[in-house]
């Protein structure tokens, strides 16, 4: 709908994707896809490696992609978190 409009009125139009949104999956098989696209290879990371980064990610999220806030729930400095170092 919304792409029909910005056709109809010749306004610039940026498609990203397929145009599959698979945000609340219907099925197993539509779970297990997003999985594996999104998170996927972070949790493979962490198997092979034996970290805990989607715990990170998870708390970044959570705190509104604050890296100060993430930082204190995680008891770790931003710049840790960051993976940067102050100059």
């Amino acid at each position: 709908m919304v792409a029909g409009a910005a056709e109809a009125e010749e306004r610039r139009l940026i498609r990203y994707g397929n145009g599959t949104v698979l945000l609340l999956p219907r099925t197993p098989t539509e779970a297990q896809s997003l999985v594996s696209r999104v998170p996927g290879p972070l949790l493979d990371h962490d198997a092979e490696r034996g970290t805990d980064h989607l715990r990170t990610l998870r708390t970044v999220l959570v705190r509104n992609r604050s890296w100060q806030l993430a930082a204190e729930d995680l008891h770790m400095h931003k710049q840790t978190l960051m993976g940067t170092q102050p100059q």
